[in-house]
């Protein structure tokens, strides 16, 4: 599978936890570089609750957001407070997106069948009649077939 941040190295530990065979592939060569989005929602941690990795996920540096304020112009808009939305998770986790990623990839390594590769962007799509069966990604040793079913 491709790995898209979060999203793609999530379903790649939940696959292997399944004890999925599974390879991540990542077009940059570490984590480390900026991202759009770095907070965890209440329904976020409410699904890492129900798959045992909240605790694991919030030991690493972060911070637990329990309201905001939203302005417009240098307006005031309104007030929020995550209490509001869950009363389970009553705030949302503020995490760089390095640091979950890295969480995500050193739990996911615990499982045998998984594997990730670092600098690996996918180059092409390997078809098999009307069926997509895998990729092509570029590697410091040339092109590598990664095959799906």
């Amino acid at each position: 599978m491709c790995s898209r941040g979060r999203a793609g190295l999530f379903v790649g530990l939940l696959l292997a936890k399944a004890g999925v065979r599974v390879t991540v592939l990542e077009s940059h060569d570490n984590f480390d570089r900026e991202y759009r989005g770095e907070v965890l929602q209440p329904r976020f941690l409410q699904l890492l609750q129900q798959l045992n990795l909240r605790d694991y996920i919030e030991s690493f540096p972060g911070a637990k957001v329990r309201q905001g304020t939203l302005f417009y112009k240098n307006k005031r808009m309104g007030s929020f407070s995550f209490e509001d939305v869950s009363g389970a998770f009553p705030y949302a986790l503020w995490m760089p997106q390095p640091v979950l990623l890295q969480a995500l990839y050193d739990k996911a390594r615990t499982f045998p069948s998984f594997e990730m590769l670092f600098h690996a962007p996918v180059k092409q799509l390997l078809h098999e009649g009307d069926r997509i069966a895998g990729v092509v990604a570029e590697t410091a040793d040339g092109p590598l077939e990664v095959r799906a079913r």
